[in-house]
């Protein structure tokens, strides 16, 4: 993968993307030697976790599976990861497998292209909220907002009391779910209880206040851990990080799309893109449902997805992250029906999609995360550094077939 540039079966603009990122990322023999070594390292221990599922499905053998991940992470420049999740062992992928996108090339290419000034607009949750508040886009309202333990907007910081109904509170900077808590409030006590503790609307205002300032309270263990670089997950050394935090009103589903949840919030995924200088355009989208006791719907928070058609707004089959698990035709939860199923509102949440990265026209391609509300569509989230593994997982189709290379290889000059 590091030493031999392979083109083969790639369009031009795909070549020309695996070009920039080598450029990038290979500058040295070194840092290609070292490649080398974590790549094998990377294809052991993965064949190791989802070999054996894999083995039974394709009837091959593990040192095959071992043997041919690393020829696909090397010629065809996937991650190990992306051999399973891709299902790239199966007969017939050969030809498909160049083209899906590896999350570990794309967060590269995208944090380059990506116009930095609008990305840090777009991925700041409370900074963004703001912009749709002045470009009258319709947006999930933020309640409270904190930052190094002050509070500095939203109804609580104009001295009203927090509102009497389910609340979700989110650090402002964070991804994959990372810190979300969802509060549900008791008409009976006036409390808000998150399942494990039961607070009053000035404790949990306090509560918030001190995530904001110190992050979430960590053994001395985590506090030490933490300083050694892969010691700990990744979340728990982030969660102890202090940073801004806000409090928002939990949105309620749309009846039609209710029982694709546990009772979380779900989304779709909408990935819009464009040429420099022209206009956006859907690209992929995926429903994301929360599975369990999961209070977010993030794929790598063990989720599901459902491709949507871009014409239609018709689901398919459910996928899950781990490879391992099989699709499904309903919600594990719930037992509702989703393979054929139509999301209410369609034609407006891809107008909508569109309408905002309209506004943003530095960016060549975004993730907008958009609830299905009884009072129609809102935008929840923007994602300039998208996973580009849960749109190709759910569709099971590589974005290298759609025009998102050609959109990003329009920006390299």
């Amino acid at each position: 993968m590091e030493s031999v540039l392979s083109y083969a079966g790639l369009s031009p603009a795909e070549g020309q993307l695996r070009e920039f990122y080598a450029k990038r990322r290979f500058s040295s023999s070194v840092s290609r030697k070292l490649r080398r070594v974590h790549l094998l390292l990377a294809v052991l221990r993965r064949t190791a976790k989802y070999g054996p599922a894999a083995s039974k499905e394709s009837g091959l053998p593990l040192a095959r599976l071992a043997r041919d991940c690393w020829k696909s992470c090397r010629v065809d420049w996937q991650w190990p990861d992306d051999y399973y999740s891709f299902k790239l062992y199966r007969s017939g992928r050969a030809d498909a497998a160049p083209h899906f996108f590896s999350q570990y090339i794309t967060i590269l290419l995208l944090r380059a292209l990506n116009d930095r000034d609008e990305s840090a607009i777009l991925n700041d949750k409370v900074v963004f909220a703001g912009e749709c508040e002045r470009l009258g886009l319709p947006h999930i309202e933020t309640v409270a907002y904190f930052e190094a333990g002050e509070l500095k907007q939203g109804k609580a910081a104009s001295g009203e009391r927090l509102p009497r109904e389910d609340l979700f509170v989110k650090a402002a900077n964070l991804f994959c779910g990372f810190g979300a808590e969802r509060w549900r409030f008791d008409p009976a006590s006036g409390n808000y209880g998150n399942g494990e503790v039961t607070l009053s609307g000035n404790e949990l205002l306090s509560r918030i206040r001190e995530l904001s300032r110190s992050g979430v309270p960590s053994s001395a263990w985590d506090r030490f851990a933490a300083r050694v670089p892969r010691l700990i997950p990744f979340a728990t050394r982030e969660l102890q990080k202090p940073r801004p935090y806000l409090i928002q009103k939990e949105m309620k589903v749309h009846p039609v799309v209710q029982p694709f949840t546990n009772g979380s919030l779900c989304t779709v995924r909408v990935v819009t893109g464009r040429y420099h200088g022209g206009a956006p355009s859907p690209i992929m989208a995926a429903l994301r449902m929360p599975v369990g006791s999961a209070v977010v719907d993030n794929f790598s928070a063990g989720g599901i997805a459902s491709p949507v058609d871009l014409g239609t707004g018709r689901l398919g089959p459910g996928t899950f992250k781990d490879p391992r698990k099989q699709k499904t035709n309903v919600h594990p939860d719930t037992g509702a029906q989703l393979d054929g199923a139509i999301l209410p509102f369609w034609e407006d949440i891809v107008a909508l999609a569109v309408r905002v990265h309209d506004c943003f026209k530095k960016v060549a391609t975004v993730g907008w995360d958009v609830a299905i509300t009884p009072d129609g569509v809102k935008l929840l989230e923007a994602n300039t550094c998208w996973g580009v593994d849960v749109v190709q997982m759910a569709n099971d189709s590589p974005l290298g077939i759609t025009e998102l290379p050609k959109m990003l290889a329009s920006r390299l000059n």
